[in-house]
């Protein structure tokens, strides 16, 4: 009788996680506009995730959401230059996702012209979570706007 309250208090743990990480990349109070990537294994694999920011030029700020599933213990997250299926240039490393159905958010500062880029052509960037089993990424995806 125990596994139906347990796992009813259970999902309602993750649904409340899921609210509070959702929070700091999509909040309207950081100001800015939104970019979202959706994150998948390149290789086919179960990782999953997401990317929720709000960009700020003006202020040279950004703040953001991370949500990772299925993947090993994350070892750097970072927004590169690049285009769809390719790893470009790194040119801002992001606050890492502890581990496996984990999520990261944080707010920091940003060069006012990768801001600017970023919000231009969201497309020309890729978010990338790395673990020790996938250096090139174990989950990435474009961003857009």
């Amino acid at each position: 009788m125990r596994t139906p309250i347990t796992s009813g208090l259970m999902a309602a743990g993750v649904l409340a996680l899921a609210s509070a990480a959702s929070a700091q990349g999509d909040n309207p109070r950081n100001g800015g506009q939104k970019l979202i990537a959706t994150l998948t294994a390149p290789d086919g694999g179960d990782g999953a995730g997401l990317f929720e920011a709000l960009v700020n030029p003006a202020t040279e700020r950004i703040c953001y959401t991370i949500t990772a599933g299925n993947i090993d213990k994350a070892t750097v997250a970072q927004i590169h230059a690049t285009s769809a299926g390719e790893i470009g240039d790194p040119v801002l490393t992001l606050d890492t996702p502890d581990g496996d159905d984990d999520d990261s958010e944080d707010c920091q500062d940003i060069d006012a012209g990768l801001a600017q880029a970023l919000l231009a052509h969201p497309e020309n960037y890729a978010v990338n979570v790395r673990t020790g089993a996938h250096p090139r990424g174990a989950i990435r995806g474009q961003l857009r706007g």
